[in-house]
This record gives structure tokens, sequence and C-alpha cells, in this order.
């Protein structure tokens, strides 16, 4: 077993102590609901300000241009599929699923909320949720909060982190606190007027302990 992963390895005792019939009644049901949740992928939640570098990042987690620049699609969640197809909330309630995922396609319907599904080979490991907000605290924290309940691991993009982003992110959920990462999109640009360094730093220092890790990143140049 040398060469495999922590998580297959998991997997592998998890199937033996079920296939034993040892287990008691109430640890094998929790160890089927878990065994069930490590087969699937992960959820991942991007969240921040609009304008922030959320949808640039799905591109770039997924490989393709799933989400392009100039067009605005509401909260989208993109996830494995045989077939690439979407399914459209619609304002009245009502769905409708089209047989594409095209995004200009998708944008016609002005759907409240798309799900995506698409035969990418990273998306057997990961489903992405991007939230899409108006740019309002209370409409941010609220939709933040409706996304913590759906993913298990969160970066949250921004440039500045500022006090509003901050008290939003201060009333998440500490287990997803626990797997979140700070995001300072547009990293090039603060390299290029040479304040990268002074932000990180003093993001760090600030906020630190809210998040597992605060990178910076310049999404464009590592899609190119």
């Amino acid at each position: 077993m040398p060469n495999q992963s922590t998580g297959n390895q998991t997997q592998d005792k998890l199937a033996q102590a079920l296939a034993s019939g040892l287990l008691p009644s109430q640890a094998a049901e929790r160890a089927h609901q878990l065994m069930t949740r490590l087969q699937q992928p992960v959820r991942l939640g991007i969240l921040g300000r609009p304008g922030s570098g959320k949808s640039a990042l799905v591109n770039l987690l997924v490989g393709r241009e799933v989400l392009p620049d100039d067009i605005r699609l509401p909260t989208t969640q993109v996830a494995y599929g045989e077939k690439a197809s979407a399914i459209c909330t619609l304002p009245n309630g009502s769905k409708q699923e089209l047989d594409t995922a095209n995004a200009y396609d998708i944008a016609e319907l002005k759907p409240l909320l798309v799900e995506l599904r698409m035969p990418l080979p990273s998306l057997k490991k990961i489903s992405v949720l991007e939230v899409v907000t108006p740019n309002a605290p209370n409409a941010i924290h609220k939709a933040s909060q409706w996304a913590a309940k759906r993913c298990e691991l969160a970066i949250w993009c921004t440039e500045t982190f500022d006090t509003s982003e901050q008290a939003i992110w201060g009333q998440m959920p500490d287990v997803l606190k626990d797997h979140a990462f700070l995001m300072l999109t547009k990293a090039d640009l603060l390299k290029a007027n040479g304040t990268l360094d002074q932000i990180l730093e003093a993001t760090r220092a600030l906020v630190g302990h809210e998040f597992s890790d605060i990178l910076p990143i310049a999404t464009l140049e590592a899609i190119a």
C-alpha cells in the first residue's frame, strides 16, 4: 500500500472494516456514510465580492473556460457529467435543462441558479460552486452562509480583504474556516507596484488565524 494516497488507504480500511461485519450497527452506518462521501468529489466553494477574480479561478481549477469573463452568470455549480448539460433554476422557481454548458445560451434564460455538468477530468476530483451576489455586505453574507452548508473547502477571493469582508467571514462556521484559504487575487498587479509582500504580510498578521493559509495568485497568468 506504499504508493496509495492517504485517502485511498482510508477507503481501503473502511471497506475492510465494513466487509468484516464486526462493526456495531451505529458505527457501520456512520462508516457507510463516510465511505460514500470519500468516493464523491470534494465540494469547493469560491466566495468573495463581485470582481474579485472568482470566475477566473474557477476556470483555472477546472482546466477550461467554463465561465467567460464577458458574461455574468448567477451562482453556478460546476460538476462532473458524462455529457455537457446545464440545469437552470428560473425566476418562477421552475427548472429547465439544456443539453449544453454554453454560458451564452444559459444567460439568455436569465436563471437564478445554474448547475453545470461537464466531462472534465478535474471534476471527478472536485465540484466547484461559484457564489455570485450583488456588491452589498448583507447579500454576500447571506449567500456565503448558504454556500457554507454546501461545501467542504472554501476559497475567499479578494484584493484587500477589507473590514466588511472580515466581518462577513468572521460569521462563517468554524468547521469551514478550518478548511478555507484566503486568495489574494491579481497578485501580478500588486507585485508590479511593489506592494505584494507588504499586503501579504499585513493580511497574515491580521486574519491569518481565520484561514488555513493566505496565498497570492495571478490567475490570468496561471491560466496562460
